[in-house]
């Protein structure tokens, strides 16, 4: 964000977010009684009581940056800093969003370890299934809420077992491709089911979703643009009544928002794995889904 412009770096919104990581890292000098970045960075952890000093640092850190994803949106909105460059915010916002998720990831990992997690924040004998049964239940929640209906699901499985994930990433990207997969069945008056397949290779460590639905598809003038930044197909007007979604991550991300899709291809992407979209406008959408074990 130091590289951004200056008279960008005045709208309110991305002032709150510099102010908070500016905060953050003033608590980290002010912790190891460092001068400067080269200090902290060969600072070292001498006891438990030190430890027990730095989680707390950690645990305010995240607070801190927990809901500051639509300052973001905002920010870039109103300051129009990539007004005319649509590929430079892009590229702004991917490396931005991913060291977040990186930050937040590596600071939770050192706060389950230091609460006797000794996997920290990977589950280890994390059930797919009971993620994926989650993330059905949490849209029939929203689909009841907004539509007075939920949709049906069917699910079918291929050498599922126990494997090694980290449940924020998976539970998040689910969350988000069922719950579109959701609106657009319900909207499009569609009585065929969502129809997911679950491939799990242990040999390979990978993790394969197929989400498809008969919602009508996505219209080819939209298509080209599933993956820009505060791009929704959501009325404006729709936007509060539907849920916020809670990632377990403490991303409140809105529905309708916009950076569903993105935030959730920068998940895959992070240990290797994809996210991949066919559309057949007029039918339905494939969404496939590539985690890979770590």
């Amino acid at each position: 964000m130091s590289k951004l412009p200056y008279i960008g770096m005045m709208n309110v919104n991305m002032a709150k977010i510099w102010t908070s990581y500016i905060s953050s890292y003033q608590d980290l000098l002010n912790y190891t009684n460092a001068g400067d970045y080269q200090d902290l960075m060969h600072f070292q952890i001498g006891n438990d009581l030190q430890n027990k000093q730095f989680v707390s640092i950690l645990e305010k850190l995240l607070i801190d940056h927990a809901d500051n994803i639509p300052f973001l949106r905002d920010g870039l909105t109103e300051s129009e800093i990539f007004k005319n460059d649509e590929s430079k915010e892009r590229e702004f916002l991917n490396l931005h969003l991913k060291e977040r998720i990186l930050m937040r990831l590596i600071a939770s990992d050192h706060i389950e370890k230091s609460n006797g997690n000794l996997t920290g924040v990977a589950d280890r004998n994390l059930d797919v299934l009971d993620v994926l049964h989650k993330s059905i239940d949490f849209v029939d929640s929203m689909t009841l809420m907004k539509y007075y209906e939920k949709v049906k699901i069917d699910i079918e499985t291929r050498i599922v077992d126990n494997n090694g994930d980290i449940n924020w990433f998976s539970q998040y990207v689910l969350n988000e491709i069922l719950k579109n997969s959701a609106r657009a069945t319900i909207e499009n008056n569609s009585s065929e089911p969502i129809k997911i397949l679950v491939i799990l290779n242990k040999l390979e460590k990978t993790l394969q979703f197929r989400v498809s639905d008969s919602g009508g598809g996505v219209p080819p003038h939209i298509l080209p643009h599933l993956w820009d930044y505060a791009f929704t197909t959501v009325n404006e007007t729709s936007k509060s009544d539907t849920l916020g979604l809670d990632t377990g991550v403490h991303d409140n991300i809105v529905a309708g928002m916009g950076y569903g899709l993105p935030l959730s291809l920068i998940y895959t992407k992070i240990f290797g794995g994809d996210l991949n979209l066919r559309s057949v406008w007029g039918k339905g959408t494939d969404a496939y889904i590539l985690f890979k074990g770590i």
